[in-house]
């Protein structure tokens, strides 16, 4: 009886050891699968890390991808010394649907100029829901800067401009501003930003609050909740002492960063002063 017991445990052992085996090789692919997706979704946003100049003002563009494979994304249309177009959001979801469907939004905001953008992606996403059932949408920005203003068209989190020793403040976006993909028709309206040389807009993806929050919290600096004023947004990035390089480079360095749900996804833009 002690021998057949043995043998049986042995066998389970074995069948155990199987399995994990099993397990490991599935997770293995499954984990190059999303390495793909991040680096293909990389690939669609080669801006990333890098400042430029746009129509008087210096545009920085940092992204920080999620293993959930999350839907933020930028697309920089057109780009002369007078004028420059560009729009950054997030579509809804994770994984390879959210993916999939995110470049195509990025094809299509990437051949349509001015606020026709919204009206296409609009469109298409309606269409993809009443066709194949996939419930998506999207928050985005449509941007169009000059050197006297920059005016935003659809929705996504309130912006804020900060810097010059000035209190950060929130650009206030129409609540009427619905997500791309919610209904047949759109009407966004515009909201236009005057910046002095120096100071900085900033626009982001949902998941940068959720981190600045998440680094709160590790600091004890704050409660659970994930509303932040406009100030508390730029006294926990540090952007107004420390360059967005380095904000990112805090980010990846937490602990917690590996298992973090959300994409990281913001644009800064910075005035220039009229010699430079």
């Amino acid at each position: 009886i002690v021998q057949q017991r043995t043998q049986e445990l042995s066998k389970a052992q074995d069948e155990v050891l199987l399995l994990n085996q099993k397990l490991k090789e599935e997770n293995a692919h499954l984990g190059a699968e999303v390495d793909s997706l991040i680096a293909l979704r990389r690939r669609m946003m080669p801006e990333i890390d890098t400042k430029q100049k746009m129509a008087g003002y210096q545009v920085g563009f940092y992204y920080l991808p999620s293993q959930s494979v999350s839907g933020d994304f930028w697309q920089v249309a057109a780009s002369n010394a007078n004028e420059a177009e560009l729009a950054i959001g997030q579509v809804s979801g994770y994984g390879l649907e959210t993916a999939t469907t995110t470049m195509q939004v990025q094809s299509l905001f990437s051949t349509h100029k001015g606020e026709n953008r919204l009206a296409q992606v609009n469109d298409f996403l309606h269409q993809l829901g009443e066709s194949v059932n996939l419930k998506l949408f999207c928050k985005a920005f449509n941007l169009h800067l000059s050197p006297e203003q920059l005016t935003l068209t659809g929705h996504l989190e309130d912006p804020v401009v900060f810097g010059n020793n000035k209190d950060a403040e929130f650009v206030l976006i129409n609540e009427k501003n619905l997500p791309l993909g919610l209904q047949a028709e759109l009407n966004p309206e515009s909201v236009s930003v005057e910046l002095e040389a120096g100071q900085s807009l900033l626009l982001y993806s949902p998941g940068l609050v959720k981190a600045l929050v998440k680094l709160n919290q590790e600091n004890n600096r704050s409660s659970s909740s994930v509303q932040l004023t406009a100030t508390q947004i730029i006294q926990a990035s540090g952007l107004l002492n420390q360059s967005p390089e380095q904000l990112v480079e805090k980010l990846q360095a937490q602990p917690w960063f590996a298992e973090f749900a959300d994409d990281v996804c913001f644009i800064t833009i910075t005035k220039e002063n009229n010699d430079g």
